[in-house]
């Protein structure tokens, strides 16, 4: 499984970005299908 992030009316900001794959890697521990965030 591969976890798409889009952003509307918003400018995704490198700050934004690493928030957002920080908080997502987490996500790995609840399902082991998970292979790319």
């Amino acid at each position: 499984m591969e976890i798409i992030i889009h952003s509307r009316h918003l400018d995704a900001t490198e700050a934004i970005k690493s928030y957002i794959n920080k908080k997502a890697s987490k996500l790995t521990k609840y399902s082991t299908k998970i292979t790319k965030v």
